[in-house]
């Protein structure tokens, strides 16, 4: 330890910092170890990478002192770090602007929909930690609310909220520095796992569907699984969105210009995306149309040439007239209804599934896609779920990834395999082939 003695405090060296520090210049004393009154020194509050540093400190308290208005350091130091504490955030008010301001890699918004289920992740499940300034959250607080929520939630919500809290706070971390570490830190906390296993629909599971379904509704099931388009692209889909030709040898060809979606939302609900190229739709409350979820969501997909013939006449009879009209419309338009006709609502393509007494006659008859799922005997089938059919088919049609990653609409090969699923015939026949390469080596 090197220290220098000035006209006013001294400077030391501790091994490659320099402390600085001067006596009380209210005189005031404190009993030393051995029961001596001591002059009270005043130090700097932290050290100095520099001797030059250090006595610059000391030149500011003289300064300070001969003006009148010194206090003593130790004192300035914990109003500054109170104050500090008191302009960072709360985790929900800071939520609150991260979701309109969020920006992925490609520098694109946040969907609505991802909005909506981020909204209501802050809202049920990471409430406890809402009102608290992100600086005071740590790793124990964030250990005690994830036990906490362990005991009421299934596994894929603790790690979606899990997930949430870790990118609000690396993202005040890291991009906005308003705290020093991020605490979100549960080794394993993350990993999403599948609590519902997706069974594919059979053809013949298919073809009741369909059957079951209001014609206007029909096409929308094969155009789900063969083309595997999100239910929000479906429902935007525009006569001017299908193009024909012909190949070679006079063969129509079909293609679905993928190129927006639509979501619904309450109006608390829809964030302030309009700048980006999101919507409110005039055709009906709590519509947003804008492009697809992600930047591979714009894309061409080819219609199996054997659902031609549907599309046809899907067009004729159901889809809105003129070269805007929707290929899903609302079942009722009226005079209000803009150009291309209104969006056809959530609930009047799921509708409802039959109820029944207790002697099995029909108490309540239903209609849509959740009777129609019910008389094919699949209502475990999500709407969704036909998306992994159609990509369970085409990779046993030899669908390369990439290809898969195309037809779905995704970014990554990893979320393009959680669309596949073998079926137990093609696992056998997978096991017939090696069982002949096996004979044939022999």
């Amino acid at each position: 330890m090197t220290k220098t003695r000035r006209g006013f405090g001294s400077v030391v060296k501790e091994g490659k910092v320099w402390a600085a520090f001067y006596r009380d210049p209210l005189g005031r004393t404190r009993l030393s170890r051995n029961g001596n009154e001591t002059p009270v020194r005043c130090y700097a509050p932290n050290r100095f990478q520099t001797k030059q540093d250090a006595e610059a400190w000391l030149v500011d308290e003289q300064r300070l002192i001969s003006s009148g208005n010194w206090t003593p350091p130790d004192e300035r130091h914990r109003a500054r770090a109170a104050a500090a504490k008191s302009a960072v955030p709360t985790l929900g008010e800071y939520a609150a602007t991260w979701l309109r301001t969020r920006r992925s890699s490609k520098g694109r918004p946040l969907a609505p929909s991802t909005v909506k289920k981020y909204r209501g992740l802050l809202s049920n499940h990471l409430n406890p930690l809402s009102d608290r300034p992100m600086s005071t959250i740590s790793r124990a607080d964030v250990r005690e609310w994830y036990e906490a929520m362990a005991s009421k939630n299934i596994p894929t919500t603790r790690a979606h909220a899990y997930n949430l809290l870790h990118d609000l706070l690396e993202s005040a971390h890291s991009e906005d520095e308003l705290i020093d570490a991020n605490p979100v830190k549960i080794r394993g906390a993350g990993q999403r796992h599948r609590t519902k296993k997706v069974v594919p629909a059979t053809l013949n599971e298919l073809a009741a569907i369909v059957e079951a379904m209001p014609k206007r509704h029909q096409l929308l099931i094969p155009l789900a699984t063969w083309s595997t388009l999100r239910s929000g692209e479906l429902r935007e889909l525009r006569r001017a969105d299908l193009e024909f030709d012909q190949n070679d040898n006079g063969e129509e060809r079909g293609t679905l210009r993928v190129r927006r979606g639509v979501v619904e939302a309450t109006e608390s609900e829809i964030p302030d995306l309009f700048e980006s190229g999101w919507q409110i739709c005039p055709c009906r409350k709590g519509c947003l149309v804008g492009p697809p979820k992600t930047d591979a969501g714009e894309r061409d997909v080819a219609i199996p040439p054997f659902l031609l013939p549907a599309v046809h006449d899907h067009l004729r009879d159901h889809a809105a007239s003129g070269p805007n009209g929707l290929l899903f419309p609302a079942a009722r338009q009226d005079e209000n209804t803009p150009d291309g006709g209104k969006h056809m609502a959530h609930g009047s393509f799921y509708g409802r599934a039959t109820t029944f007494k207790e002697d099995g006659s029909v108490l309540r008859a239903g209609w849509g896609w959740l009777e129609a799922r019910r008389v094919a005997g699949r209502e475990d089938l999500d709407f969704h779920d036909l998306r992994h059919t159609g990509a369970s088919l085409a990779g046993q049609q030899g669908a390369s990834i990439a290809e898969l990653m195309h037809r779905l609409g995704h970014t990554t090969p990893a979320m393009a395999m959680l669309y596949q699923h073998s079926t137990r015939d093609r696992d056998r026949e997978i096991a017939r082939r090696l069982s002949n390469l096996a004979e044939g080596s022999t």
